[in-house]
């Protein structure tokens, strides 16, 4: 009996296609404050309108002007706003040529916790995004994940079942609620470095299209960890996701073999995932 061919490849923005660093965005806002960077950090987190922003209950402006009160800043608007996409490194995690080449054979998708600050900024800067037709952002649907309704929005979106779509997200957590759903989904799982924090992606089998089995390996080096909630520079504990498919291998394997449908073997490739001073790359093996 034939499995479900993938038709949608649905993405998380931060950590997966964009680099993230909060601390940058958190030591421009401490700027003439009493608080320290991570000080600030956790009086946004713990704000009681942190959700109504993130969901889309409350305007820029006013977002600006609740933390102007609640930080004591005297930052105007603009000078904000500027601060506020720091977190955003200007450069993407993932070349545009493998998310074009994506986009010719499935639909891709972006479902993402975010603000629009962020994403004004990041639809401006980054290119990719013509790619990703379908766009589902928490304050648009006025929920966020793991809340199962952005899950649905993002399937009704590219109109596809659960189980034809591959959802992509660097917090386990949220992958878990993806399975929950039954849409197959990959994190990465990360472990701590003496010199630098780091993210290893797992090895994983699965199947597209035909029967051939795929299996994939990964070592990328990140900022720091993401927490949904913290602002620290220690990974979190490491997260288990049986069968579940690991992101940027998942992504080279479905760019190079959607055409083929997986027919045929693949030599071992080593491929620069990050140019410029890290050096890592990554490893892919197709085997029968």
């Amino acid at each position: 009996m034939a499995r479900t061919k993938f038709r949608a490849i649905i993405f998380d923005i931060g950590r997966v296609l964009i680099r993230v660093d909060v601390s940058r965005a958190m030591s421009g806002l401490a700027g003439g404050l009493a608080l320290n960077p991570q000080e600030v950090w956790s009086a946004i987190e713990k704000d009681p309108r942190w959700m109504d922003w993130q969901e889309g209950r409350i305007s820029p402006q006013d977002w600006h002007l609740h933390l102007s009160k609640r930080l004591g800043a005297s930052l105007s608007f603009e000078q904000f706003t500027e601060i506020w996409n720091r977190a955003l490194a200007p450069e993407s995690i993932q070349p545009e040529a493998l998310l074009e080449k994506l986009s010719k054979n499935c639909q891709l998708a972006l479902l993402s916790n975010t603000d629009p600050i962020h994403m004004s900024h990041a639809e401006t800067h980054f290119p990719f995004f013509r790619f990703f037709p379908v766009r589902i952002y928490s304050f648009h649907v006025g929920a966020s994940k793991p809340d199962p309704l952005i899950y649905r929005e993002a399937l009704r979106a590219c109109k596809v079942r659960a189980e034809e779509a591959v959802y992509i997200d660097d917090v386990a957590a949220y992958v878990q609620a993806a399975h929950g759903l039954g849409l197959p989904g990959s994190s990465s799982r990360r472990r701590n470095n003496s010199s630098r924090n780091s993210a290893r992606w797992g090895s994983i089998r699965t199947e597209i299209g035909a029967t051939q089995k795929i299996r994939y390996s990964l070592s990328v080096r990140v900022n720091f960890a993401r927490t949904s909630t913290t602002l620290r520079f220690l990974p979190p504990p490491n997260h288990s996701i049986p069968l579940s498919l690991t992101a940027v291998p998942a992504l080279l394997a479905l760019a190079s073999r959607m055409q083929s449908l997986c027919y045929g073997p693949i030599k071992k490739t080593g491929i620069p995932l990050i140019r410029g001073e890290e050096k890592d790359y990554i490893c892919q093996t197709i085997a029968s």
